[in-house]
C-alpha cells in the first residue's frame, strides 16, 4: 500500500518521491497518519457532548425561569457560556492537546479581544440606559 505522501508528491510532479523525500531530509512514512497517537477516545467526546447538552439546558432553564435579577442573570449565563466554549475549544478543537506556547496566544489574544471590547463597545452599550422610553 502506497502512503499518501508519496501519492502527493507523485501528483505534483516528482516523479521519485521517496528519493525526493530523502533529499530533503524526511522519508515518507513521517507523514504517515496512522502511527500518530492520540490520548482521546470516542467516549471522551460523548462525555463532553452530554456536559454541553447539560449546560444548554441550564442556561435555557434559567432563561425562562428569571431566577435571579436581570444583571445578576447576564453574569451567570456569560459563566456558563465560557464554560461550554472551553470544552469546545480544549476537546472539539484539539486545544488540549496542543503546546503550552499555543494555549498562552489564545488566552492573549481572547483577552485583547476582551480588553477592546470593554473600553469600545461597552461605553456605547452603556448609553442605552439613559435612553429608555419616558
Amino acid at each position: 500500500m502506497r502512503l499518501l505522501a508519496e501519492v502527493v508528491f507523485e501528483k505534483c510532479g516528482f516523479s521519485r518521491a521517496k528519493q525526493d523525500f530523502e533529499i530533503i531530509g524526511f522519508t515518507p512514512e513521517d507523514f504517515n497518519m496512522h502511527d500518530v497517537a492520540h490520548d482521546d477516545y470516542k467516549g471522551q467526546y460523548f462525555w463532553v457532548w452530554g456536559a454541553l447538552l447539560v449546560l444548554t439546558g441550564i442556561e435555557v432553564w434559567l432563561g425562562y425561569r428569571q431566577i435571579f435579577q436581570p444583571a445578576h442573570m447576564l453574569e451567570v449565563l456569560l459563566v456558563l457560556s465560557i464554560v461550554k466554549s472551553a470544552l469546545i475549544i480544549g476537546y472539539f478543537m484539539h486545544l488540549k492537546f496542543e503546546t503550552a506556547l499555543m494555549r498562552w496566544i489564545l488566552v492573549i489574544a481572547v483577552s485583547a479581544c476582551f480588553v477592546i471590547m470593554f473600553f469600545f463597545f461597552f461605553p456605547d452599550a452603556d448609553r442605552i440606559i439613559h435612553l429608555g422610553v419616558k
